[in-house]
């Protein structure tokens, strides 16, 4: 690794972007801004006082980033074509046929991630024997119509390919030829049994390739002289040019793992629980020596096998919107976001947040944001218009403090919930393990979070608000 150079470590997170910047002279510099596209190219060259007309110098830039995770949330990934064995078309339109809810007359199914799927009319056996060999002149004729509906990415996933690759493999090849750009086979990219997480893990490499693609090559272009690397789900850093789709998803929350295991093993706590509440969810994880890993996981209605570190989310965050839906007071799954954010922002937010909440009640010190001045009145106006509305409803006198403390306790309910997913659910007493707080919002629930749940110990480190950061660099 190069000496007497700049190095960054950066969490785009979905409200803000974090920046933990180690001078060649081993001192350390931090900055938090609201998250854009071009944020962490603006954060370091605040760090570095660059004008725009001046290229960055060459440094290190380690960075996690949500945007696969948005991508696919949002649906705004690439068109792209399922390449699939004859017969198999509808396959994970059918998927498993498992159902959350059994009893729910209103069966929520997810839309598949591709725009259409096309068959090749090849077969090979559980034993990797070729029954039906593929027929080029089928696999150009197919692949020539979908060029022509302007589809550029493919997700090829033939049965029992990670024994006999060689067809897959032979049809990128043709689509190469054909000017194909994002190519995804899942023989490469999945290589094990079970054909559904199989090709829903390719699908959605293949969804995301052309977003991750013109995203690293932005980096790339804002970072010429520099070595830039991304974090993984399974919390390993890959250069920017092998950084795929199917290991973008927790690229952000696995820096806050990795620096949770770290620090803690440093302080002398071998049982860590991590709790990483940002301004649009909360993550959790556990650590006891060795990091836990999934191999297999369900998001956002897609059945994945590709390594992951195992962390669960909740929808709670501070800017989680909060409302009265006629019966109950809710918070999230909603989100402010970064802009317009919440009400005390000042950016024109309407809805009110936990943020706001904790603004209400005196949680919140206006004093300590002389950079970003928060504005409490059309706060408590936000929560005096809320408890009129429960009031209405409910026939029963309510303050606007107390609805902010109801939705606080409601997002601490949440939020301990989903710690103990990772931990009772799992035979692990969570009173034997420190809750290490992080993330912007952190600090303000943590006591009531660690009360529900009898943990004895917490850990805030003086760099809770960049924890995720700090992580991309130990």
């Amino acid at each position: 690794m190069q000496k007497n150079i700049w190095e960054f470590y950066v969490d785009r997170g979905g409200t803000f972007t974090d920046i933990i910047a180690k001078s060649p002279k081993n001192t350390f510099h931090i900055h938090k801004l609201l998250s854009s596209d071009q944020a962490p190219v603006q954060g370091i060259r605040h760090i570095l006082q660059l004008p725009p007309s001046q290229p960055i110098p060459p440094c290190i830039v380690r960075m996690g980033t949500t945007i696969g995770t948005n991508a696919l949330l949002e649906r705004k990934g690439a068109p792209t074509c399922l390449v699939i064995t004859k017969g198999f078309r509808h396959l994970l339109e059918i998927g498993y046929q498992t159902r959350k809810e059994l009893f729910s007359l209103d069966i929520e199914k997810h839309p598949t991630l591709y725009e259409c799927s096309i068959e090749i009319d090849e077969r090979v056996d559980a034993s990797g024997k070729v029954i039906k060999p593929l027929e080029e002149e089928e696999v150009w004729r197919k692949l020539h119509s979908v060029k022509a509906a302007n589809i550029r990415s493919l997700a090829i996933v033939f049965m029992h390919s990670y024994l006999f690759p060689h067809h897959e493999l032979k049809v990128k090849e043709i689509a190469k030829e054909l000017g194909f750009t994002c190519i995804s086979c899942s023989c490469e990219v999945s290589p094990q049994i079970k054909i559904i997480p199989r090709a829903d893990t390719t699908v959605l490499n293949a969804y995301l390739a052309p977003t991750i693609q013109n995203y690293t090559s932005s980096l790339q272009h804002s970072f010429p002289q520099a070595s830039v690397s991304l974090m993984q789900s399974s919390g390993g850093l890959v250069s920017a040019q092998k950084f795929q789709g199917k290991d973008s998803l927790l690229s952000g929350p696995a820096g806050g793992v990795v620096a949770v295991a770290e620090i803690s093993k440093s302080l002398g706590f071998p049982k860590v629980i991590g709790f990483d509440m940002g301004g649009t969810s909360t993550d959790v994880s556990r650590f006891d020596g060795e990091y836990e890993m999934t191999y297999e996981s369900e998001k956002a209605g897609l059945f994945l096998k590709t390594p992951m570190l195992h962390i669960e989310t909740v929808a709670a965050g501070g800017g989680s919107i909060i409302h009265f839906d006629g019966m109950k007071l809710q918070v999230g799954p909603q989100s402010a976001g970064a802009n317009p954010g919440p009400i005390c922002y000042g950016k024109g937010g309407q809805h009110p947040t936990l943020t706001d909440a904790n603004l209400l009640l005196g949680r919140i010190d206006p004093k300590y944001f002389p950079a970003f001045p928060l504005q409490k009145q059309p706060v408590q106006e936000a929560f005096a218009n809320l408890a009129k509305e429960i009031q209405q409803s409910t026939q029963r006198p309510i303050t606007a403090e107390q609805v902010a403390l109801g939705a606080i306790e409601v997002a601490n309910n949440h939020m301990a919930e989903a710690i103990k997913v990772i931990s009772v659910s799992r035979g692990y007493d969570p009173r034997e393990y420190a809750l290490c707080a992080f993330g912007g919002a952190a600090g303000q629930h943590i006591c009531a979070i660690a009360r529900l749940l009898r943990i004895p110990k917490i850990i805030i480190h003086p760099f809770a608000s960049l924890f995720s950061a700090l992580g991309m660099g130990l």
